[in-house]
């Protein structure tokens, strides 16, 4: 999992969405950690209003999942335990969330 840690100053995230048609595209490559996030909220909210897209995620400098967004199932990674014991993510996701 990605850790406090990895959100420096590096621009190392990638964005990339996947299609029902089983293709995927990447929506940001290399940029910081800020702007993978909002470019993973931004492919969510083009998600829910159509267009095909069924999965979104974000991925690390060492190709590792650091997000991952299914259509019908939400945000399953990282778990909310793992966000709760996570500060960053757990702060991302408050703010995601409005809570």
């Amino acid at each position: 999992m990605t850790t406090a840690e990895d959100f420096d100053n590096r621009d190392e995230f990638s964005v990339a969405v996947f299609y029902s048609d089983n293709l995927h595209d990447y929506t940001r490559r290399f940029v910081s950690a800020e702007q993978a996030f909002k470019s993973f909220l931004s492919a969510i909210a083009a998600a829910k209003v159509g267009g095909g897209i069924t999965r979104v995620i974000i991925t690390d400098g060492g190709d590792a999942t650091a997000a991952e967004w299914i259509t019908g199932k939400g945000l399953t990674y990282p778990t909310q335990e793992q966000c709760e014991a996570n500060k960053v993510w757990h702060e991302a996701i408050q703010w995601r969330t409005g809570r």
